[in-house]
């Protein structure tokens, strides 16, 4: 199937390990991607920060020019996902609003979509449209005998865009079944906020104690590896790892990988092309046995 892709600005910028293994997963799959140049910001920097209006521009622009594939967008980012959604939800309920961003966008000679565009995250859209048993016969290396803690974030599962339903929890336990991992559950964790990048700078504090819950979380019940399915999750977790450490005087040294850096694992795709050099908490160690190519690191 064919659909509209944008690398977002994070994972064209410090989570560009997400574009890279999103692209190499894709066209393992045979899902067709058709970039969307000269998009911007989704706009959630400004979501629920500043002015509606502000997002709203930001996100319209983008919506604007996807339109013009004719395909649904596909977003492997939960802040575009739920920025870009709330966009579309509002604008086509506010007539006033809808009205400013328009004369907006015409300056730039863009028109907003009257009926908005569909968009969706990549993990529903494997759940749905490509479907675990498509995933299942492309792994070349089932991830048997890795424990593997899905974690989902809270921003794909709390808005009413397709991923608030009960079922939609086990999306990414699904996806990793069909790897041959074992899932390691996180009941109490498994959606607690993972921390806004702005927030880490100015309520660092409260970031990283919702972090070390997930992170004890994960350790205690025996995960040798968390998953997530956006970059922000990933690097966020990941990145902050050393600095949880210190403060808390703990020991963790548990990879978190993108989605789609481990479904490319599976699939035998090598490890340059899923970026895992870009991880700060080495996965190499754990993933050994399931990697097409592999050196001490």
């Amino acid at each position: 199937m064919s659909y509209s892709y944008s690398p977002t600005c994070y994972s064209s910028g410090i989570a560009s390990h997400c574009g890279t293994s999103t692209r190499a997963v894709a066209k393992a799959l045979g899902m067709e991607f058709t970039e969307v140049e000269g998009c911007n910001c989704c706009g959630s920097p400004l979501y629920g920060k500043a002015s509606d209006l502000e997002a709203l521009c930001f996100a319209a622009r983008n919506l604007a020019l996807i339109q013009r594939s004719g395909n649904d967008m596909v977003t492997s980012c939960s802040f575009c996902y739920i920025t870009l959604n709330w966009a579309n939800a509002t604008l086509s309920r506010d007539e006033e609003l809808r009205g400013k961003v328009s004369e907006v966008l015409s300056a730039i000679n863009l028109d907003y979509p009257e009926d908005g565009v569909r968009v969706r995250h990549l993990l529903e859209v494997l759940i749905n449209d490509t479907t675990c048993d498509t995933v299942s016969t492309v792994v070349k290396r089932r991830l048997k005998g890795l424990r593997i803690a899905p974690y989902y974030g809270p921003h794909i599962t709390s808005l009413g865009y397709g991923f608030d339903a009960p079922e939609s929890l086990i999306f990414l336990d699904q996806v990793i079944e069909a790897l041959g991992g074992e899932v390691v559950p996180l009941p109490k964790s498994k959606t607690q906020w993972c921390g806004d990048s702005p927030l880490l700078t100015c309520e660092e504090e409260r970031a990283l104690t919702s972090m070390l819950k997930v992170l004890e979380e994960a350790e205690t019940n025996g995960a040798q590896v968390i998953v997530a399915p956006c970059p922000l999750a990933q690097t966020n977790l990941d990145i902050y790892q050393p600095r949880i450490n210190g403060i808390y005087g703990k020991g963790f040294h548990l990879p978190v990988l993108l989605l789609t850096q481990i479904m490319g694992v599976a699939f035998g795709i090598s490890p340059s092309s899923l970026d895992l050099d870009k991880n700060v908490v080495s996965p190499y160690k754990t993933l050994s046995p399931y990697l097409s190519t592999w050196d001490e690191r």
